[in-house]
């Protein structure tokens, strides 16, 4: 069933509600909405751009002996998609998407699973993100928490959540 035409400020809510309402079962609703996001995620795939010094900042991490690992609120087969057209393939040991989580960031459940799988104490993680919901959940999972200026929500001193640090290129992630 297509519910989304293409254009990220279109989906038939019409069709949605029509199948939300004619089922019962919870499973069969999260289908539907999973299915939405799924939509909204493969067109956000296509203009998906690394930032100027990812890779080779990951990399060094990497080669430094850093585990890294990716949580985010994109489902997996965008998020898969976007690390083999990236050529991200070989950087992340961890990667938790919406599809391995019951709560989304800023709820803290994929970075402490993410902990988890890797063996480490939140609080000897760093997480880098450039939303409130990336400081929110890293606050929550007690990780010190990194915000990458210039993405999605811009930060301001009178802003409830602050970072424990503030960098406007990744690679003054490398120390």
């Amino acid at each position: 069933m297509n519910l989304f035409d293409g254009s990220p400020s279109y989906v038939d809510i019409h069709k949605v509600a029509s199948v939300i309402s004619e089922q019962d079962d919870e499973s069969t609703i999260m289908n539907v909405i999973a299915e939405v996001h799924d939509q909204f995620d493969a067109d956000a795939l296509s203009r998906w751009k690394l930032y100027k010094d990812a890779k080779q900042t990951l990399n060094k991490l990497k080669n430094n002996g850093k585990l890294l690992g990716l949580v985010t609120n994109v489902g997996s087969k965008a998020i898969n998609s976007a690390i083999k057209k990236l050529e991200l393939d070989d950087i992340f040991e961890i990667v938790i998407t919406r599809n391995h989580v019951s709560r989304l960031k800023p709820d803290p459940e994929g970075l402490l699973m993410a902990a988890n799988s890797l063996k480490i104490d939140p609080d000897s993680i760093l997480f880098t993100g450039d939303s409130y919901d990336d400081l929110g959940a890293a606050k929550a999972a007690n990780m010190k928490s990194c915000y990458l200026s210039g993405g999605q929500d811009k930060i301001n001193a009178d802003d409830g959540i602050q970072p424990d640090f503030i960098i406007n290129r990744l690679k003054e992630l490398i120390i």
